[in-house]
């Protein structure tokens, strides 16, 4: 499904068209509780492992496009997150903290809702986004998604993209 290797959002910032040697950059992102709290599952109380890191990426990569999130530090592109775009979810990590809060999420959403309409996505569906994930929840919101249903965890989102 995956076409575009590059897509520059700005001087500043791009997504990157994952590969393998990113698995094991991905990896400290993911064995982070703090950051996977959000992603990962009410519960989970065990960080990833580098074989649930690959099989996840495995996964999200049949699934739709997925990407490495880079920002541009002294002159070289610096990883600090992934995201996928698929009609039915949009998973999105900062998983390097020091890059919070800084806005790079809502870039990267709205860069990727013009990536769907280009790919003739009608709509765009969020799995379960977690209660207590107030910032993700915010990111979608702030993007256009709306609630459309909860479930024993968390709400459904969705965006209509006609």
């Amino acid at each position: 499904m995956q076409d575009t290797y590059i897509i520059l959002i700005d001087n500043n910032l791009r997504l990157r068209k994952i590969n393998e040697n990113d698995y094991d950059i991905a990896l400290s992102w993911y064995q982070d509780m703090e950051v996977l709290k959000g992603t990962a599952g009410v519960g989970r109380e065990e960080p990833y492992d580098k074989a649930t890191v690959k099989n996840m990426y495995e996964y999200l990569i049949r699934i739709g496009e997925c990407y490495i999130i880079e920002v541009l530090e002294k002159a070289s592109w610096i990883p600090i997150g992934d995201v996928t775009l698929s009609k039915e979810t949009m998973p999105i990590v900062i998983g390097n903290k020091s890059y919070w809060n800084k806005g790079i999420g809502k870039r990267v959403v709205k860069t990727l809702i013009k990536r769907a309409k280009q790919l003739g996505y009608k709509k765009l569906n969020l799995q379960e986004i977690y209660f207590d994930n107030e910032r993700s929840l915010r990111l979608f919101k702030s993007c256009g998604f709306k609630q459309i249903g909860t479930t024993k965890y968390g709400v459904l989102l969705e965006l209509d993209l006609i």
